[in-house]
């Protein structure tokens, strides 16, 4: 299994006590190394982007990629190659802040900055639909989807937050979850992705 964007490794932990074959990819070396140290040097880190990871094709069975995809500026090359380093079957469960959301503001905001609320780091709220349809065309079928209204600092007040907690629990898994500020997709690989086809010139 490989967890793509590790990060400091809050989600590496939980993962590593219940995969001991377990793959940590991160582009940041500091990240990178702070996950090894949390989950143990038993486990492999890969300091590289996920536009190019340094495995064989057909190799992993499972990937999961946790509030990553917001930060990733091209999702069809990240699909792309995450497709090719699966088995046929694997499977890919990923997350994704949704600008058509109840915070459709601050999505507006952030995609107009492209940059996150009180971080310097690129960030672009995406459309479901673009998600969607850039799966599709790199060989992934959406199994399950489900949506999570987290709740921000900026509005984390008693009466405010309950509201959120009801809007979470009434969304999450009804058709609502589209609306949900988050959506995780469960997806599995259903083909190899297709082929990028190169523009020629043919003025002459």
């Amino acid at each position: 299994m490989l967890e793509v964007g590790c990060g400091s490794g809050r989600f590496s932990v939980i993962l590593a006590k219940n995969n001991p074959n377990m793959i940590f990819l991160d582009i940041s070396d500091a990240m990178l190394e702070m996950t090894l140290q949390r989950v143990g040097n038993s486990h492999k880190g890969l300091n590289a982007s996920v536009y190019k990871i340094p495995l064989p094709s057909k190799s992993i069975d499972a990937v999961l990629s946790i509030n990553v995809f917001n930060h990733i500026e091209d999702i069809n090359k990240a699909f792309s190659e995450i497709n090719r380093v699966l088995v046929d079957g694997g499977e890919l469960v990923i997350n994704f802040t949704n600008i058509f959301s109840y915070y459709l503001l601050a999505g507006l905001i952030v995609n107009l900055k492209q940059e996150s609320l009180g971080r310097k780091v690129y960030s672009h709220w995406l459309k479901p639909g673009t998600v969607s349809d850039s799966l599709e065309i790199n060989g992934f079928e959406i199994i399950e989807q489900v949506g999570n209204v987290f709740v921000p600092k900026y509005l984390d007040a008693p009466i405010i937050r309950e509201i959120i907690i009801f809007l979470d629990k009434v969304t999450t898994r009804s058709f609502l979850h589209i609306f949900s500020p988050a959506i995780f997709m469960k997806c599995k690989k259903v083909r190899d992705a297709t082929p990028k086809i190169s523009k020629v010139d043919i003025s002459h």
